[in-house]
Formats: structure tokens, C-alpha cells, sequence
């Protein structure tokens, strides 16, 4: 009884506070989320008929009133953000979708920085960015001669970006509305120079197929030397990474690598403990499975081993029996060894 009294006064609240256009809104996104649709057949119809909007933010359980309450705010510090994300043979699905979910962020000050070394078989990539970048004049895309690897192709995004923080994003992922605006506030508040977000697993092509939910520590040096944590969602500030490059000898944990070095740089890095970075199950994804890249671990091997010898650390890195997890044995005998098993643990959470 005390459940439908409290309806009722919210119910009575809202409408006279925003009218029944807000009501509708939000019985809308009522229906929407108990029906469980497939997203991804959503998202294609909403592309045939709009063109400009790939994905609603209903789609991520995100009500209509939030949404433009977060699209009004007013920051007290004005920050250009450029997201990298380095094209290659996307699947057109993916690709749309991966650009609708930026063109619906809440925080609009933004630039998508495309860099594209598809082959002459995907040109449609290129053809659909070109349309999309004649609509919106955020976003930037360039055509590389050639594929030159994830990381020569993600510092042809580098080159065109012009923010004050860099983004991280891969090329069939998803953002959360509010990514870009949860970074912000971080920023203004904390005067963060790195921040990273928690981050969710979906079975693709449903968006309601969540798989696993990665609640991660706050910054741990000691748990970052043996695996990478951060992964996504991934901001920085810009010049931090000034004259650093992507290092194509870490194809695979070129992440991993540009994380090590930047926490070289600054201390001040924060945690957005919400998960707002979806990350594509596919049978081609890491995430769907670390064994559809086993070559990922050797990379971040390759990674920790610079970034100890850039600090002048001797120590030995050892990939253990779980992929992308590392034990480290230090020269210095009275230097503990160092594993995931002592340090703090990240919570993995899987969704039935």
C-alpha cells in the first residue's frame, strides 16, 4: 500500500511539475524496458528513418527527463573532448551503432576523431562516415593509405584531434549516455587528469544481454602492474600524452601500454564507479573470449617490461595462467612479489 501511495505522489508530482508530455515519456520508457526489445533491430530501423540518431538513450534504461536535465547542465570548466577510434572492416551494425551512441551523449562539447584502414571491400565505411560527417561537423574522419595496425592507426587519430582530453573508444563498441557527461563531472570536481569508468558485457546484438559487469577498485599502481584494470571507458588529459605516441611492438595492449606511461606522468587519476562503456560480445571480441586474441598477453608482457625499465625497476614479468594477468619478480629480494592474488581484487559479476 505504502509502494502505490509513493507512486501516486510521484506520478502527481511530475505531472504538475513538466505536464503530461513527461508522463507519456516516462510510461514510454516503462513499456520499452519490460518488453526487452532487440535493440539492435531498433537501432537499424531508427538508422533507415533518421540517419542523424542511430540509438535512443531508452535503450540504456535512461528516462527522457534525466537525459535533458543532464543536456542542460552547465559546467564550470570548458572541456573539449576528442574520442579516438581507429576503423577497420567494421560491420556495418556496429558501426552505426557505435557512432550513434557518441552522437547521443549528454555532454555535447565532443569530437569523433575516425581513422580508417578498411579495405576496398568495406568501402562502405568510409561512405557512411562521409555522410555523417557532412550532418554533424564533430565528427572528423580520415582515409589511411593503408592498415597499419591499432596502433598506427589510433595515432592517425591522435594527429586529428584538437580536444583537451583524450577518449578512448573501439570501433563496435557502445557508450552510455552519459559517459561523456560522468567524465566531466569527475574533472570539475576532482580536477582528475585520468579517469576511467566500470564497464559491461553484452552478448551482441542485444543490448539487454548483459553477460558480465566489471565493478573495478579505485587506482591501485600495485594492481595496474599486474593486470589492466582501467580498460574502459578511458579519458585523459592531453597533454600528458605530448610527444608520446602508440607503440605498435604492443598491438594488442597498446592500451595498456599508453596507461602505464601515463600514470608515469600524474597521480591524479579517478574512478567513475558506474558502468558506462559497453563492450560487444562478438565471436572476433576479447570480450565474447581472451582466447580469440591470445596474442593480447604477450603484448601487455611487452608493456609492463618497458614501463619498468622506463622507471628504472628491475623486475621480471611473468604472464600467469589467466590471460592478461601478470606476476611480477623483482631483483630486489626485499621487494614483494607482486601478483593479482595481493592486490586489491576487481569484482567481476555475472549477470544470469
Amino acid at each position: 500500500m505504502n509502494k502505490i501511495i509513493k507512486k501516486t505522489k510521484t506520478f502527481f508530482k511530475v505531472l504538475k511539475k513538466d505536464g503530461v508530455s513527461e508522463i507519456k515519456k516516462i510510461v514510454l520508457f516503462k513499456i520499452t524496458r519490460k518488453l526487452s526489445l532487440n535493440i539492435s533491430t531498433k537501432m537499424k530501423k531508427t538508422w533507415s528513418r533518421r540517419h542523424d540518431e542511430i540509438i535512443s538513450p531508452l535503450a540504456f534504461g535512461m528516462g527522457a527527463r534525466l537525459y535533458n536535465l543532464q543536456k542542460e547542465t552547465k559546467f564550470s570548466k570548458s572541456i573539449k573532448f576528442s574520442i579516438l577510434v581507429p576503423l577497420y572492416n567494421t560491420p556495418k551494425d556496429f558501426l552505426q551503432e557505435m557512432i550513434g551512441s557518441v552522437l547521443f551523449q549528454t555532454y555535447g562539447n565532443w569530437e569523433l576523431c575516425l581513422a580508417d584502414g578498411s579495405d576496398s571491400a568495406h568501402c562502405y565505411v568510409g561512405e557512411i562516415c562521409s555522410e555523417l560527417l557532412r550532418k554533424d561537423e564533430r565528427i572528423k574522419y580520415r582515409k589511411l593509405e593503408k592498415n597499419a595496425g591499432i596502433s598506427e592507426n589510433t595515432n592517425a587519430c591522435l594527429e586529428m584531434a584538437t580536444g583537451d582530453y583524450i577518449s578512448l573508444f573501439d570501433h563496435d563498441d557502445l557508450l552510455h549516455p552519459s559517459a561523456l557527461y560522468e567524465t566531466m563531472k569527475k574533472i570539475c570536481d576532482s580536477d582528475a587528469e585520468i579517469i576511467y569508468t566500470d564497464e559491461a558485457i553484452f552478448k551482441s546484438p542485444n543490448l539487454h544481454d548483459i553477460t558480465f559487469m566489471y565493478f573495478k577498485p579505485d587506482f591501485s599502481q600495485s594492481l595496474l602492474e599486474t593486470t589492466n584494470y582501467f580498460c574502459h571507458f578511458l579519458s585523459f588529459k592531453k597533454n600528458l600524452i605530448h610527444e608520446l605516441k602508440f607503440d605498435s611492438e604492443c598491438d594488442g595492449a597498446q592500451d595498456f601500454d599508453i596507461v602505464l606511461k601515463l600514470t608515469e606522468k600524474t597521480k591524479k587519476i579517478s574512478h567513475v564507479k558506474k558502468c558506462l562503456y559497453y563492450w560487444r560480445a562478438s565471436p572476433v571480441s576479447t570480450a565474447a573470449s581472451t582466447d580469440s586474441k591470445p596474442y593480447t598477453s604477450e603484448a601487455g608482457k611487452r608493456a609492463l617490461e618497458k614501463h619498468f625499465l622506463r622507471i628504472g625497476e628491475a623486475a621480471e614479468v611473468k604472464i600467469t595462467d589467466i590471460p592478461n594477468q601478470y606476476q611480477i619478480i623483482y631483483s630486489d629480494k626485499s621487494k614483494k612479489t607482486k601478483s593479482t592474488k595481493n592486490a586489491v581484487c576487481i569484482r567481476f559479476e555475472h549477470v544470469f
